[in-house]
């Protein structure tokens, strides 16, 4: 994504939630004229480059931090452990609680329709050219056959077989979300007829993301009543966790709430 770099070199406070840049280190503004992302980051000037030092925050088009990255002289880095953010009340983001966040966004691409809006840079609504495959599917407990591919809309690859009540296996090709470059996944989904209308549900058994750097397995459950005619998901039905059970060679039990 293109961003129009102006520099903001004012000592004072740039916004509500701006990164809170280290000695040496000036607050940029990454802002995009397209879709109003912005990039609000601490870095300094070196042979002509800038190098990204301190904290980095990812704004969406109204304003929200979506993520919070930390930078060590250029290098991607875990932040200093008493480093808090004062504006926001909130601790920057440690590894374990990054690379959760992370699959989380991984996620949607087993949400029933994969067209939510998104506002990070990593995407799956362009992935899936019949979605409504997966209502057939459910409907008639047929096999569901798909082929994703890199485009400008879809930073997932991979082919893959599902089924409705019968665990299946995936394994994709990442691009985009942070450095996570592959999962591989062990799924089970149900489509359930209730009261309140149909209920779609799916439980990531065993799932794993990994790069050259770091490595974690998890698991989830994600549960969320649908239009059985257009398969969008219905406003305040939806309900789910996330749990990273392992992060390199450390055992770990850190959850998160799926929110799509």
């Amino acid at each position: 994504m293109k961003y129009l770099l102006t520099y903001l070199l004012s000592l004072s406070a740039f916004a509500q939630n701006s990164p809170q840049c280290p000695s040496g280190s000036y607050l940029i503004e990454y802002a995009s004229p397209v879709n109003g992302l912005k990039k609000s980051l601490c870095g300094y000037q070196k042979d002509g480059n800038t190098i990204k030092h301190g904290e980095e925050f990812i704004f969406n088009a109204n304003g929200k931090v979506i993520k919070k990255i930390y930078y060590k002289h250029g290098k991607e880095g875990e932040a200093p452990m008493k480093l808090i953010d004062s504006l926001a009340g909130k601790k920057i983001l440690g590894p374990d609680e990054k690379l959760l966040a992370s699959i989380h966004d991984l996620m949607e691409i087993l949400t029933l329709k994969k067209n939510y809006n998104q506002n990070n840079q990593f995407k799956v609504h362009g992935c899936d050219n019949g979605p409504l495959d997966w209502l057939k599917g459910a409907l008639l407990n047929t096999p569901i056959n798909k082929s994703y591919s890199f485009n400008d809309n879809c930073d997932v690859s991979g082919s893959f077989e599902a089924r409705f009540n019968t665990e299946f296996s995936a394994s994709f090709k990442l691009r985009n979300l942070d450095d996570l470059n592959e999962t591989s996944l062990k799924v089970i989904m149900s489509l359930n007829k209730q009261q309140t209308g149909i209920r779609y549900k799916f439980v990531v058994v065993e799932g794993s993301v990994s790069s050259t750097s770091r490595q974690g397995k998890f698991n989830a459950e994600y549960q969320v009543n649908i239009d059985p005619m257009t398969g969008d998901a219905l406003e305040g039905t939806q309900s789910g966790k996330i749990t990273l059970t392992k992060f390199n060679d450390k055992e770990v039990n850190l959850s998160k709430k799926i929110e799509f």
